[in-house]
């Protein structure tokens, strides 16, 4: 990752109505929005995480796609307090021949105690009017929606689903319950035994039970095998081929996804496999995190066309293996009927939301042709899942 600092050209600033004013975020604004941050999406006053300051210069001002013109943007004060934050990481992507710019929006951030209503709106309308052909947000809650749809933004439910595969439904229940009431935690040994009965049952026959790893004779005649970044960068690249509109990244750009995904102390071990056929050829690969008796958390699936479903089996059995009681991600189209298949459980929680004036780029977001979510979106960042 670089360490040099990036400082952000000095554009035209924004007046607000509230005497704020919109300007791209620089570094010497990191610690004001780290706390911001923290008071926003933590609820809290406590004082941000040794990491988390320098970790926002790291990943919105020093990474390899930063373009100054689709910086980030910060609502300052008059007496230099800021009161709004939005990040934005520049995406370069192709369809065809054509490069597209894309400004990927992320932590879209309010004080609390403002009064000014306006501040989120007037932030992602001055991300909007940008040079890039697409805004795109991979994880909008409603208040996020409703702001990006009163400035033209499109919703695409094909990616706007969490999916989540059931293994050990009593361990499910309990780790459920233990997210919001921690000491319930320590019920999770007597599940244990019920899980493993309920397993045994649903694995004596080749039937899709929504508790069993997905090990069909199909996929039984696959392997997988642990793969370092570089095995997994170059699988990235031969599988974007088969999408219309995709990512354009660098080797610099995904040395610096991969390395921050990997990186996700909240979430527990990184586990980073590849899937191969009976030949040794390889047809997927699976990206999670996971902490023993939780849930394991999908970072990214990718599969030949055609061996999707293969690839979701390995990644359940894995997860199974390894003490998950379920496994869960980010929907993409290309994946879901496999899910369905296995039984998977779609959940709209968190939104896709996309404005562009450029039809063909709407198309392949309409048609599913857009590789989007996952690694192509905010879940790689470490401010989702690392001790910040």
């Amino acid at each position: 990752m670089h360490t040099a600092s990036i400082e952000v050209p000095v554009l035209k600033p924004l007046r607000a109505e509230s005497g704020g004013t919109i300007r791209p975020y620089a570094a010497s604004d990191k610690d004001a929005v780290a706390t911001l941050l923290v008071r926003a999406f933590q609820s809290s006053d406590a004082e941000p995480k040794p990491g988390m300051a320098a970790y926002l210069n790291e990943v919105y001002l020093d990474a390899p796609w930063f373009d100054p013109e689709l910086a980030s943007r910060v609502m300052a004060m008059p007496d230099g307090t800021i009161t709004g934050f939005v990040g934005v990481s520049a995406m370069p992507m192709r369809m065809g021949d054509r490069r597209i710019r894309a400004a990927l929006i992320s932590s879209l951030a309010v004080d609390p105690a403002s009064s000014d209503p306006m501040t989120g709106p007037r932030l992602l309308r001055d991300v909007r009017s940008g040079p890039q052909d697409a805004v795109v947000s991979d994880r909008s809650n409603a208040v996020a929606v409703a702001l990006l749809r009163s400035l033209s933004g499109e919703v695409f439910r094909n990616y706007s689903f969490d999916w989540i595969r059931t293994i050990r439904p009593v361990g499910l229940a309990i780790d459920t319950l233990a997210n919001r009431f921690g000491a319930l935690r320590l019920l999770a040994p007597l599940a244990r035994p019920f899980d493993a009965f309920a397993l045994s049952r649903s694995l004596r026959d080749d039937q899709v039970r929504w508790i069993a790893p997905s090990r069909s004779r199909a996929s039984e005649t696959f392997a997988d095998h642990d793969a370092d970044e570089a095995e997994i960068a170059a699988l990235i690249r031969r599988f974007l081929e088969a999408f219309a509109l995709r990512p354009d990244w660098s080797d610099a750009d995904l040395h610096v996804i991969l390395g921050d995904a990997a990186r996700k102390a909240d979430m527990g071990d990184f586990v980073s496999r590849v899937v191969t056929s009976p030949n040794g050829q390889p047809v997927g690969f699976y990206l999670y995190h996971l902490r023993r008796g939780q849930v394991a958390q999908v970072l990214q699936i990718m599969a030949q066309k055609g061996r999707e479903g293969i690839v979701i089996d390995r990644a359940i059995a894995d997860a199974a293996d390894r003490g998950a009681v379920a496994i869960r991600g980010r929907s993409q189209p290309a994946l879901i009927d496999a899910l369905m298949e296995r039984r998977a459980i779609f959940v709209p929680e968190l939104a896709t939301v996309v404005y562009s004036r450029d039809e063909a780029v709407l198309k392949a977001f309409r048609e599913g042709t857009a590789f989007f979510t996952g690694l192509a979106g905010e879940n790689w960042m470490r401010l989702n899942g690392d001790r910040f």
